[in-house]
């Protein structure tokens, strides 16, 4: 990688050490020229990244995410992004990673442009050397969601098909109440033959 002489120059000289010692500095200025340093002494570089995990450069790294000035937190931002990608392809690392983005997150609430933006680009390094596991979540969450889009749909036929019958048995036995209805009220009776001349009764009944 480009200045490898003079990072293994740096590293043996106790760069890290004497770097994370003025992370803390009073002065905006010195610590951001500081994280910077680090950045760019530990970027594909996997010694000085092994030794930073050793002293928990990374968690002081971490805690001035929330430094209040924005120059600062973006500087810490790109530090760690730079941290993301190693030959050691090991489980641990591989969380270690993970777990240093989980609190890049933070970001995503900064106010300042500056530090979204260094944000984007270093989570972008993170999902291009953890390509394969960020697929196989991506398609995990598709199946999930797929299943859950098959169970509404399921549950609402089910529920249709339940309302479309019960409509059906309500609405035949509407009907054959009414024709019960009309049979037993509207019966009509025949009338009487016409009395012959001369009986007692000369009208002519109908019964409705």
């Amino acid at each position: 990688s480009d200045c490898q002489h003079g990072k293994t120059a740096c590293l043996n000289s106790n760069l890290l050490l004497v770097s994370s010692n003025l992370l803390a500095d009073p002065d905006a200025t010195v610590r951001r020229w500081v994280v910077f340093c680090l950045g760019n002494l530990w970027e594909d570089y996997e010694e000085a990244k092994r030794l930073a995990i050793n002293q928990k450069i990374t968690d002081k790294l971490s805690a001035l995410l929330s430094d209040p000035v924005a120059e600062v937190r973006a500087a810490a931002i790109f530090a760690l992004g730079n941290f993301f990608g190693s030959t050691e392809d090991t489980e641990e690392r591989r969380n270690l990673e993970i777990s240093l983005a989980l609190k890049l997150l933070v970001a995503t609430a900064d106010c300042s442009v500056l530090c979204r933006k260094e944000l984007l680009v270093s989570l972008s390094k993170l999902v291009s050397c953890q390509e394969t596991r960020f697929m196989e979540g991506a398609l995990e969450l598709a199946r999930e969601e797929i299943r859950a889009l098959s169970g509404k749909v399921s549950s609402s036929s089910s529920s249709s098909g339940s309302q479309s019958q019960s409509s059906s048995l309500s609405s035949s036995g509407s009907q054959s109440q009414s024709s019960s209805s009309l049979s037993s009220s509207g019966s009509y009776h025949m009338p009487p033959s016409p009395s012959a001349p001369g009986s007692s009764s000369s009208t002519t009944s109908f019964v409705a």
